[in-house]
């Protein structure tokens, strides 16, 4: 399954708020951004990501982990944030599958920070930061 996610400029996150989901899910910010964070499979289990995704940038939250996006206050509609976002569910890989995977995405942000570093400056803007 997939779904996309709308924000506007100073709209309120339609987050479910702190929820877990029965499939692994890879979301992908394709415009703007937004705080997302990750945190275990336990209730009360501590934040292991905290990060402002921005376009291009992707987390992968296995099946059963704790998350939300959007701000627990106004901060993200005092910023005047907007975002589109890419919800892809699929089943959960087996562990060698999940590994062998998290070294492609690796290996294609080194690839993609390189390519990015050789390019014209100018008229990129779409590609997004190295960061």
């Amino acid at each position: 399954d997939a779904d996309a996610y709308l924000t506007p400029p100073r709209g309120v996150s339609a987050s479910l708020g702190w929820h877990v989901d029965d499939v692994d899910v890879l979301l992908v910010m394709l415009c703007g951004e937004k705080r997302f964070r990750v945190a275990g499979s336990r209730l009360g289990s501590p934040t292991t990501i905290d990060l402002t995704m921005r376009t291009g940038d992707a987390i992968y939250i296995p099946a059963l982990n704790f998350h939300t996006g959007g701000g627990d206050d106004l901060s993200d509609l005092a910023r005047n944030n907007h975002s589109v976002l890419l919800s892809v569910a699929h089943r959960p890989l087996p562990a060698a599958a999940a590994a062998a995977a998290t070294r492609h995405v690796t290996e294609w942000r080194t690839v993609r920070q390189a390519l990015l570093a050789r390019a014209p400056s100018a008229g990129w803007e779409w590609a997004g930061t190295l960061a």
